[in-house]
């Protein structure tokens, strides 16, 4: 006699999956532009910040993050994926752009590809050089109620 496992169904692993992404997005330290790119003189956060910004709170919360390399029709490409101890996985591609035509360039192209997959696919941003000016309210914005309400037509003009 055999044992049958009964199997989860999909969706409660994909709600899961969703669940613990979004707890670990929340629970993601700043990303901290801890590097200066020395011909724009411009600060970045480097492959080793981003990491470091999320990888233990993707731990966490049960996600593997792989990055590999591949090749299709398309081109060369750095796959980035958050794999969910369910099975799940969230999965981001980026092509390769070269400026050089040697191995430096390959391993440039590889790490910017990697450093903008993760940032893109856990919905990270290095933070403003500024110290965050840039999130305090525009003092020029108006922030006057609409006097009217508006209403919606649909298609054929419909209200």
């Amino acid at each position: 006699m055999t044992d049958k496992k009964t199997e989860k169904p999909r969706v409660i692993d994909r709600e899961m999956a969703l669940y613990d992404l979004i707890s670990a997005q929340a629970a993601c330290d700043p990303v901290i532009k801890n590097a200066i790119n020395p011909h724009f003189k411009n600060r970045y956060a480097d492959l080793g910040a981003c990491i470091d910004a999320c990888k233990k709170a993707l731990h966490n919360y049960h996600f593997a993050v792989l990055q590999t390399n591949g090749h299709d029709q398309f081109g060369q490409y750095v796959m980035t994926s958050l794999i969910h101890v369910s099975g799940e996985k969230f999965q981001s591609v980026v092509y390769l752009v070269l400026d050089r035509q040697n191995m430096q360039g390959l391993g440039s192209a590889i790490t910017y590809a990697r450093r903008y997959g993760l940032l893109g696919l856990v919905g990270l941003a290095p933070e403003d050089d500024d110290g965050n000016e840039a999130s305090k309210p525009n003092i020029s914005m108006s922030l006057k109620k609409p006097t009217k309400t508006a209403t919606l037509q649909n298609a054929n003009g419909d209200f």
